[in-house]
């Protein structure tokens, strides 16, 4: 975790160079350059973090045997109140 803190911290640090080139010596090569150096040291950081999962173990599938139908679906519910009529009604 400290590689990818150490990585971020860089990238960021590599793009805030890129923008003082930019603005104070007026390099726009310079600010390209370093715009994308500091985007890829970043995302490598950001890749570092997140680290390799372990493939989940693989097991064998199992057959299952229907023990027995679902029950049928329910109606839809009815609303939870109920609307005075004097409100449902407009004027």
């Amino acid at each position: 975790m400290l590689v990818a803190n150490l990585l971020i911290a860089a990238g960021t640090l590599m793009l805030s160079a890129g923008g003082l080139l930019n603005s104070v010596l007026d390099e726009m090569e310079a600010f390209a350059v370093t715009l994308v150096a500091g985007i890829t040291v970043l995302f490598v950081g950001f890749i570092v973090a997140t680290g390799r999962r372990p493939a989940p173990p693989e097991t064998a599938p199992t057959t299952t045997t229907p023990t027995a139908a679902r029950p049928p679906a329910t109606p839809a519910a009815a609303p939870s109140r109920r609307v005075p009529e004097a409100a449902s009604r407009r004027t």
